[in-house]
């Protein structure tokens, strides 16, 4: 296994040097969109080193726009299935390709359908182009049929086509696209993690065979789409992204226990970036309460019953005892541990407002100036917090449902938490 490990690694090396520069360049372009092309190298290198011990000669896209010839080296893949309702994307497609040093050749199959077909890295490789509704597509697919499921979807692909048809591409794991991908096969989901307000908990992935496997993230100008970043948004973007590897099948009642576990992570997290930022409505405080210790105290009672109903569950469904306990100890402690993040946050916050207090007292700055101090910036659609997700709320001194951000942050910047 380990001879095998720097056997890939040795070849990945090797196309670095002797390939990627190339398609790099085709899917980046020649400079004129001034995009990072390292950054997409990176992004293809990692995918391959994250997929090399496992399935990926099968991939399924839908709603791929352009992103073909980057999928294709990146995975390895021989098979590609994918589906776009944008009819000009193939010859784009074809000129990626031409660019890259690897020639395509389209037949027509049908009214929707055409092939592609190339030689690369002496493999036959073959996209099967579909220009159809993705929506369609997914639920023709049989479970295991495909080794990756990457889906990067645009705004509204998620939704129904319609009231009456309940058929849709879901961005997320869900027991569909989890059963769609072989065993030892691979899922993407934007390329960023199952929780993106969070941490993953390692003992739900491992209840579900499932790993957690990092990559550098896409580089988003290079696709199609109606929202490109700002050059700022792109210089403070986390490249970190996520791929996840299905290592073995468990069953569906047991796979339902690890969604429903990952949905109470999920609602958590939401609920503590919210509270970082002052919506202390969130924690379900009851109104006119304006005691955060109690209100606390209470969400993470009801957050570890939540843990606990899904525990008793796994347990039913053949879960050993060790790996339940794994799982209900790592819910609490990541709880815990973005708590007394949002402590330090406080604790920082505070430190650094009473200082630009006493300079603006002392009128050794003004009111901009103590903005930028506090890390308040003017965003695309207003004021932001760029550095404390407090300070804009803190500064305004909001108040809602009768509870006062200044009171709540001094509140919670002293509150004991070893007790929750």
């Amino acid at each position: 296994m380990a001879e095998d490990v720097v056997e890939v690694q040795t070849q990945i090396i090797q196309k670095e040097k002797d390939v990627l520069p190339k398609v790099s360049e085709a899917i980046g372009g020649k400079g004129e969109q001034n995009i990072d092309l390292s950054w997409i190298k990176d992004n293809i290198s990692s995918i391959q080193q994250a997929t090399a011990q496992g399935n990926h000669d099968k991939v399924f896209y839908p709603a791929c726009g352009t992103d073909i010839l980057r999928t294709m080296v990146a995975y390895d893949a021989t098979e590609i299935s994918a589906v776009d309702t944008d009819e000009t994307l193939v010859p784009r497609i074809a000129t990626q390709f031409e660019e890259a040093g690897i020639p395509l050749s389209i037949n027509e199959i049908d009214e929707i359908t055409q092939e592609l077909t190339c030689t690369y890295e002496e493999k036959p490789r073959t996209i099967k182009f579909q220009k159809t509704d993705a929506r369609l597509v997914i639920s023709e697919l049989a479970p295991g049929s495909v080794d990756v499921l990457h889906i990067f979807l645009p705004t509204g692909a998620e939704s129904k086509i319609s009231e009456d048809e309940g058929s849709r591409v879901a961005n997320s794991l869900t027991l569909e696209n989890y059963q769609l991908v072989s065993t030892g096969g691979f899922m993407v989901f934007d390329e960023r993690s199952l929780t993106p307000l969070g941490e993953t908990p390692s003992a739900l992935l491992k209840i579900a065979g499932i790993e957690e496997q990092k990559i550098t993230r896409r580089q988003p100008n290079t696709v199609l789409t109606s929202f490109y970043p700002t050059p700022d948004q792109i210089s403070r973007m986390d490249r970190t992204g996520y791929i996840y590897h299905k290592t073995e099948n468990v069953g569906n009642d047991l796979m339902n226990d690890m969604l429903q576990g990952l949905d109470h992570r999920l609602t958590s997290d939401y609920v503590f970036m919210e509270v970082a930022r002052g919506g202390y409505d969130y924690l379900n405080a009851e109104e006119g309460n304006t005691d955060m210790g109690v209100a606390l105290t209470n969400f993470t009672k009801d957050e570890d019953k939540q843990v606990d109903v899904v525990a008793e569950s796994m347990t039913l469904h053949g879960v050993i005892s060790e790996n339940v306990q794994a799982y209900k100890s790592e819910q609490k402690a990541i709880s815990r541990r973005q708590l007394q993040k949002i402590q330090e946050q406080y604790k920082e916050f505070l430190g650094a407002y009473q200082e630009v207090v006493i300079k603006l007292k002392a009128k050794t700055i003004d009111n901009t100036q103590a903005l930028e101090e506090l890390g308040i910036v003017q965003g695309e659609y207003g004021k932001e917090s760029r550095k404390w997700p407090i300070a804009l709320a803190y500064v305004q001194d909001t108040e809602k449902n009768g509870i006062k951000t200044r009171e709540a942050v001094q509140q919670l910047a002293n509150l004991d938490l070893t007790g929750l």
